[in-house]
């Protein structure tokens, strides 16, 4: 059986929003979006990137493309793009999306040609969602998780932890289970954009986060649902999840609207821009993308046991916090 990686592209197709929301890595809405003439420019560059890493590491890759935004559905092209990216019957695709322009062309659309998962957000109470995402939002994000369902599309909601409302994980996760989504997760608060509002947890409070999640995740009436209750990323594995290992660089690129690339949209480093030269180049010759994919020392963690399946967690927050990404995460209470 031949050996493979995953590869994603999470590609950001507009810059523009319907909401503010207060943990938006955005600060304000730039008013760039992709065109077709973009699309084929993005996806042969992404083709290119993916003969060459099964050239030269010998293996099969396993392409997955994230679409995003802002809120990818204003972007007047959306549908365009998507069955551009179908024609190419190499990757998955799966959205992500507040959910607001989900209409019933989107869903004959999914139907058609489903996704991996639409990816939904959910903040906590309808009170908490409320506050952060707008007036209102709660009660739309419940029924058009609901409409996803029952129209047979898998849906995840997603769950943003920090100071004010990590205790309402197990809340978000019961009405997952309600709404019979696919799946619920968390990760924690970057504090970029308009994150920088929000405060994010002490290491005391990440530690009562993980033991929170192992909870829910253990609760038998989570294990008699269907929904997923995942804790598959940084120090989760703690809560019986994966061993997580940031991806950033390694088998995760980014593309804004304006064809700029980042490591990751929580990390957001430019390193280097499609319009000016290949995201082949960028994965190859990049200096910052090179110490991404090596094993270069995290400080902090050289005496941790877990050094070698981890590697420093969640290494976004840790260029948010120090900027540095080869820093011990800030949230592990682990010496």
């Amino acid at each position: 059986m031949r050996e493979y990686k995953y590869f994603k592209l999470q590609w950001h197709i507009t810059d523009h929003c319907n909401l503010r929301c207060k943990h938006c890595y955005q600060e304000n809405s730039i008013n760039s979006e992709v065109n077709i003439d973009d699309c084929k420019l993005v996806l042969d560059q992404f083709d290119e990137l993916t003969k060459t890493i099964e050239n030269s590491e010998q293996l099969e890759v396993k392409t997955h493309i994230s679409i995003t935004g802002g809120e990818p559905m204003l972007n007047p092209n959306f549908l365009d793009i998507l069955k551009l990216i179908q024609a190419r019957k190499t990757y998955c695709y799966s959205v992500l999306s507040n959910g607001s322009f989900i209409d019933e062309t989107c869903l004959d659309f999914f139907k058609a040609f489903p996704p991996l998962f639409i990816q939904l957000s959910m903040e906590g109470s309808r009170a908490t969602h409320d506050a952060i995402r707008g007036q209102g939002d709660f009660d739309r994000t419940c029924q058009v998780a609901e409409r996803l369902t029952k129209a047979g599309i898998k849906t995840m909601l997603s769950f943003t932890a920090h100071k004010t409302n990590y205790k309402e994980f197990k809340t978000v996760a019961n009405i997952a289970r309600e709404l019979k989504v696919y799946k619920v997760w968390t990760d924690r608060l970057i504090p970029y954009g308009n994150g920088k509002q929000l405060v994010s947890m002490s290491t005391e409070e990440t530690k009562d986060y993980i033991k929170l999640v192992k909870k829910v995740k253990e609760d038998k009436k989570c294990n008699r649902s269907r929904t997923i209750v995942s804790a598959d990323r940084a120090l989760q594995f703690m809560a019986g999840g994966n061993y997580y290992s940031c991806s950033a660089g390694k088998n995760l690129l980014t593309v804004m609207p304006d064809g700029t690339v980042y490591p990751c949209r929580r990390m957001p480093v430019n390193i280097g821009n499609i319009n000016e030269e290949s995201l082949t180049d960028i994965y190859e010759k990049n200096a910052f993308v090179g110490e991404l994919k090596s094993d270069k020392s995290i400080k902090g963690c050289e005496n941790c046991k877990f050094i070698n399946l981890c590697r420093g967690g969640l290494k976004c927050l840790s260029f948010a916090t120090h900027n540095d990404a080869f820093m011990k995460d800030v949230g592990c209470w682990h010496q």
